[in-house]
C-alpha cells in the first residue's frame, strides 16, 4: 500500500506583512514550560495573521481573510485561538462609526 502524499504550498505573503519571530522553543522552555505552546510556528498562516495583527494600523478581518485565503468563519476562529492562547486581541470600529469595518490589534507585550 503506498502513502499518497500532499504537497501544501507556502502562503504569497504581502511585501507590508512584518512577521516577527517567536521566541525560540528551546529559551521559551527553559523561562517558562508553558511558554513555548503560547507562539505559533514561524513562516505559519497563524504567524502572518499575528504579525499583520502586531502592526500599528492593525488589520481588518477582510484583510486576514484575503492573505491567509480562509473562510470568514476560519479566520474569526483564528483570532479566538490567539485569545486562548493569551494574546489580548483588540476589536474596534475604524473611524467611530457604527458602519464602518471592525480592525483588529494584538499588543505583543500583553501575552499572558
Amino acid at each position: 500500500m503506498s502513502r499518497r502524499v500532499r504537497n501544501i504550498a507556502a502562503p504569497d505573503i504581502p511585501a507590508d506583512v512584518v512577521v516577527s519571530d517567536p521566541v525560540s522553543a528551546a529559551a521559551a522552555i527553559a523561562t517558562n514550560p508553558q511558554s513555548a505552546q503560547v507562539w505559533p510556528r514561524s513562516g505559519s498562516k497563524l504567524a502572518i495573521v499575528l504579525g499583520l495583527l502586531e502592526a500599528p494600523q492593525g488589520a481588518s478581518l477582510t484583510r486576514l481573510i484575503v492573505v491567509t485565503g480562509w473562510l470568514p468563519h476560519t479566520t474569526r476562529a483564528a483570532l479566538t485561538g490567539l485569545r486562548k492562547r493569551g494574546f489580548t486581541v483588540s476589536r474596534e470600529k475604524a473611524n467611530g462609526t457604527d458602519t464602518a469595518e471592525s480592525v483588529y490589534r494584538v499588543s505583543s507585550a500583553e501575552v499572558a
